[in-house]
């Protein structure tokens, strides 16, 4: 026996390190498929940010190029049509100062500088390239001006000289030709642009866009080895890649392999971009695939272990009740009795493998969808962050370009003694690249434009946008609107004002330029924060929107047709637009997990479709529980084989049917203890791993602050896997502290009186009752019930069934109590005080509690709250009276010498007597027989059949030795007259 016993232990651990072993290696081949995926969304992520970036360049360099095109031409028409400008060295410094840029020349035929604003960095225009003196002999003898072209230029010092350093800077060149053959020639600083260009669609500017997994990063190196950008501005130092301990030969496009860098291992990605000359390598940390591999397997490894521990408790316990199993009426073999008791217990661990298995997949895949939908959220906080200083540059330098341009307009008008025309406002609108030019008087009434536009004046309405421009009126030189006005014309332009003055250089009206907001908006709108999260392309449907912190509605959303809709109109509540808190709802038709950052007064949102995730959580969680449904299908057949031999039962039953039920009943009852024990345990071990958790999960994730989120309960209540988790972790949590803090009282009551034990077993109960209800309630608020409501409602409802349904309420109640205080259980048998009457427990109802009696003819339905002055006889032996009555002429000495004799044979004949049956003396004197009294212990289950065969075999034993057990006998006694007339009567 001892030896089968170790034999199936061992085979358990055994099999136990198998199941380990293929669920963790299922696992981590998931994981790494899973980091594939990753590495390859992320590759197209990429693709789909540099084609954006590709465009936004365009974009860029658009926008810069209308301005400087538009300086150009200003330009040379100055030149041309401005009667105080000449070919001079001062006149290029008003021009340069006009049209706020770094230098103007005026270069000859020969391509020398002639005259120039600043001390040029070249006498010769020989130094640029040959493709700026082709575009300029285009333009020869024409109207036209050349494309912008880009060149280094030598940084200055101070003194203007050189500096010795191989330091330059990008200046933008752009020439206009005269008739007489010289050119004017505008140099502009680029590095603004360049800077714009380097953040928004370099390496640099893109990759900080992109996350991969947890820790996972992202960089790029030429075929040169030379690192350009990282993800992590952590890792920004490195600038070769031999620093990372690889070399340029082992990258590969499309390789998928484990490399080392820096010494650690990483699950790397790699893919070559032959326009960029530039490899792309993702690199996820193979520790955080193994570590998740082995979080994950651990809680469905542990159920394994208690499943498989369960079987061999219960093949155990039925091994050793083979002789039992022997009395069943069976001739079938051992195993197919062992096989039919559990195979309900087989099934249950099945399916509780496969329900632990999706709801840990389910709640990981969660997770980490938590974790990429904060991180996706994070980036663009970043980027806006990043985006409004580019904004802010842009922005500023395109309005004072604009007022530059609108300045150079003023002056021309300002500067020209003869009369200023119709033509001379087209020439300016056509040069400045503007779409009108209005000229106003000192009343602010338009006197003159370049489309008849005749009558219009400034408003007098301060709540107008042109009534801004009353401001130059009263001495403010120059005023960009940066709003759009789409009230004052026919078409929404972007207004730019400047004084103009008279003869006398007194203020004589303004010049008001008119230019299409498209010049800024294309610049602007790759940055903006209504446009950006269209970079966002996150896991399963991810996508960014977000919403208006004070009105609630969507500011930015993929669909456009819903952008000003208030957010309430598709699933969001008020309380669940908070910053740094997750979400998980039906929002427009589907089924979400958000996350919200706050940015300044608004709030971004990431959203990744549920259903997606739970599909791939329940592929994975199939998957998974193979392995252990596998093991425990296998551990079971072993059980069958070397607990069943090859014995059969057919040896003879007992008559008595009862008997058999009792071995029945005896065996489940003895197995549900031992599993229920083995449970308790469990669970209390388990409880004790969260509890210890949950207390040091500041120090256990202080990094990773979605898991403290996530803990720290920054969700909304509802019922789904997130509270679901939270509810188990409190009913954990709770059940640990409390189980301590009863056992320290259990503990403190042994050392104390009997008054100090009973409090203690107060504050035991008190304790147990505080826990449930204080769990329940909580458990009920985390999965988004009312429980405000509920205990405003319990008090009220109580008031109502105190009246009219009082003694529902006491039997619901009662049956708690009966419950908590574990008075007994299903199962139990019991007896009510002053009555003979018991029976086993069939079912604790809310209401009701189900008895059948000791025969089994007869079902008790008890109301909870008439169940009074129980006792309990399950774990206590049982005492069965017995009385039998002897004559008054037989002498009562020779009795007691028979019945010293004879009891201890008549003990082996009851099987079920622990003890007796004893004599215990003369208990009554009756009217017709001498009461003998005898006593047996037995148990409670083996009441009726003790107390029969006591019976019979004590009438047996009167029998054998001629011991009469008297008739009762009744004497009437009559009157004397009434005798006598009965007798003549006769």
């Amino acid at each position: 026996m001892n030896k089968r016993r170790n034999a199936l232990i061992i085979l358990e651990l055994v099999l136990f390190v198998l199941c380990s072993f293929l669920m963790y290696q299922l696992q981590t081949y998931l994981f790494y498929r899973n980091a594939d995926r990753e590495i390859e969304l992320t590759f197209q992520d990429t693709d789909r940010i540099l084609a954006k970036a590709e465009v936004n360049t365009d974009n860029n360099y658009d926008s810069y190029e209308l301005i400087h095109l538009a300086k150009t031409r200003m330009a040379k028409y100055y030149i041309n049509n401005d009667e105080d400008t000449g070919y001079t060295d001062t006149s290029m410094k008003n021009l340069k100062q006009l049209l706020n840029v770094s230098n103007v020349y005026i270069v000859d035929k020969d391509w020398k500088i002639v005259f120039f604003a600043e001390t040029p960095y070249t006498n010769s225009l020989f130094d640029m390239e040959e493709s700026f003196y082709d575009e300029m002999e285009r333009i020869r003898g024409t109207n036209n001006v050349t494309e912008i072209m880009y060149f280094p230029v030598p940084v200055s010092d101070d003194s203007g000289e050189d500096n010795e350093s191989d330091d330059v800077i990008y200046h933008s060149f752009c020439a206009a030709c005269f008739s007489d053959g010289y050119y004017v020639v505008i140099e502009d600083d680029a590095s603004g642009l360049l800077e714009l260009q380097d953040e928004s669609t370099s390496w640099r500017g893109i990759l900080p866009h992109i996350t991969l997994g947890r820790n996972g990063f992202v960089f790029s190196a030429g075929r040169d080895g030379w690192i350009n950008a990282f993800s992590d501005d952590e890792d920004s130092e490195v600038e070769d890649i031999s620093e990372l301990g690889i070399k340029v030969s082992d990258l590969k496009d499309g390789l998928r392999d484990t490399l080392v860098l820096q010494g650690k291992s990483y699950y790397c990605g790699v893919k070559y971009y032959e326009d960029q000359q530039e490899y792309l390598i993702c690199a996820i940390p193979s520790e955080e695939i193994t570590s998740d591999a082995f979080v994950v397997t651990a809680v469905p490894l542990f159920i394994v272990f208690i499943l498989l521990s369960l079987q061999l408790l219960y093949a155990l316990m039925l091994m050793g009740e083979r002789n039992e199993a022997d009395e069943m009426k069976k001739t079938a073999s051992f195993r197919l009795f062992l096989f039919r008791r559990m195979a309900v217990l087989l099934l249950i661990s099945i399916l509780f493998t496969i329900g632990i298995s999706l709801y840990v997949q389910e709640l990981y895949a969660m997770y980490l969808q938590a974790q990429s939908n904060k991180q996706e959220a994070d980036a663009l906080v970043q980027s806006l962050g990043r985006n409004e200083e580019i904004q802010k540059k842009t922005s500023d330098e395109y309005y004072s370009d604009l007022e530059s341009l609108t300045t150079l307009a003023a002056k021309f008008i300002s500067d020209n003694k003869k009369q200023i025309t119709r033509r001379d406002l087209e020439n300016i609108a056509k040069n400045l690249g503007a779409e009108h030019v209005l000229l106003y008087d000192r009343e602010g009434v338009v006197i003159l434009s370049d489309a008849y536009y005749q009558g219009l004046m400034l408003s007098s309405n301060p709540r107008e946008l042109s009534y801004e421009f009353r401001k130059v009126l009263t001495g403010t030189p120059v005023l960009a609107q940066q709003k759009i006005d789409d009230d004052y014309l026919d078409e929404p332009y972007r207004y730019v004002g400047a004084i103009v003055t008279d003869a006398n250089d007194e203020l004589n009206g303004i010049v008001q330029l008119l230019f299409a907001p498209d010049y800024l908006s294309s610049s602007l709108s790759d940055t903006s924060v209504e446009t950006l999260p269209s970079t966002f392309s996150g896991r399963n449907n991810a996508f960014a929107f977000i919403v208006d912190g004070d009105a609630h509605t969507l500011i930015y959303y993929p669909e456009e047709n819903m952008i000003g809709d208030s957010v309430m109109d598709y699933g969001l509540a008020d309380n669940m637009i908070q910053d740094d808190f997750f979400v998980r709802t039906w929002f427009d038709g589907e089924e979400r997990l958000l996350y919200g950052k706050a940015w300044k007064d608004d709030l971004i949102f990431t959203a990744a479709s549920v259903s997606l995730i739970t599909m791939e959580s329940i592929s994975r969680g199939v998957f998974i529980s193979i392995a252990g449904i596998a093991i425990q299908l296998l551990f079971f057949f072993a059980l069958l084989l070397l607990i069943g031999g090859k014995e059969t039962c057919d040896q003879e039953v007992s008559e008595d049917k009862w008997e058999d039920e009792k071995h029945r009943r005896l065996v489940e009852k003895q197995a549900a203890d031992r599993i229920l024990r083995l449970l308790t345990v469990s669970f209390f071990v388990f409880s004790g791993g969260v509890y210890i958790i949950f207390l040091m999960r500041y120090l256990l994730f202080k990094n990773n602050d979605v898991l403290l989120s996530l803990l720290n309960g920054y969700w909304n209540p509802g019922i789904h896997i997130f509270s679901i988790t939270a509810c188990w972790i409190s009913i954990c949590v709770i059940y640990f502290g409390v189980s301590l803090v009863l056992l320290v009282l259990e503990l403190t009551g042994k050392l104390m009186n009997s008054r100090g034990e009973t409090i203690v077993r107060m504050l035991i109960s008190f304790a147990r009752y505080i826990a449930v209800i204080g769990a329940a309630f909580y458990c009920a608020k985390l999965l988004g019930a009312p429980t405000d409501t509920l205990l405003a409602s319990a008090g009220i409802i109580t008031v109502v069934l105190g009246f009219g349904a009082q003694s529902l309420v006491t039997d619901v109640l009662a049956g708690l109590f009966i419950i908590f205080e574990r008075s007994y259980k299903v199962g139990d048998i019991i007896r009510m005080d002053g009555e003979e009457w018991r029976g086993r427990v069939l079912e604790i109802g809310i209401r009701n509690t189900r008895v059948m009696d000791i025969d089994e003819n007869n079902i008790k339905i008890i109301h909870n709250s008439s169940m009074n002055q129980i006792i309990n006889l399950t774990d206590l032996p049982t005492f069965v009276y017995t009385m039998i009555g002897t004559e008054y002429g037989d002498k009562l000495c020779d009795i007691e010498a028979v019945i010293e004799k004879e009891l201890p044979e008549i003990h082996k004949h009851i099987p079920g007597a622990i003890e007796g049956p004893t004599y215990s003396g003369v208990a009554e004197l009756g009217d017709s027989a001498v009461v003998l009294k005898f006593r047996t212990t037995c148990r409670n289950e083996d009441y009726l059949p003790v107390k029969y065969a006591v019976n019979r075999e004590l009438k047996l034993m009167f029998d054998r030795y001629s011991i009469n057990v008297p008739f009762s006998q009744v004497v009437i006694n009559y009157r004397e007259e009434e005798q006598q007339n009965k007798d003549r009567n006769k």
